[in-house]
Formats: structure tokens, sequence, C-alpha cells
């Protein structure tokens, strides 16, 4: 699976990115961090 930028994810989704890192947090949707701790 490629991975979206939260920007492209919004656009696609339609739903807002505070909601989209909500639903990375509880795991509703997978989110991949970076060494340094970005999402």
């Amino acid at each position: 699976m490629a991975l979206v930028p939260i920007r492209k994810a919004v656009e696609l989704t339609g739903l807002s990115r505070n909601t989209l890192r909500k639903y990375a947090d509880n795991g509703t949707i997978k989110s991949e961090r970076t060494p340094s701790g970005y999402r």
C-alpha cells in the first residue's frame, strides 16, 4: 500500500486533518511515523 500525505488524504476523504489524526491514534486507520516521530 502506498503512503499518502495527510493533505492528500484530506482531499480524498473529505475528512479534516484532526479527524484523520484521531483515527490514526485510535487505530481506525493505519499511520506510519518517521524515525523522528513525524506521521
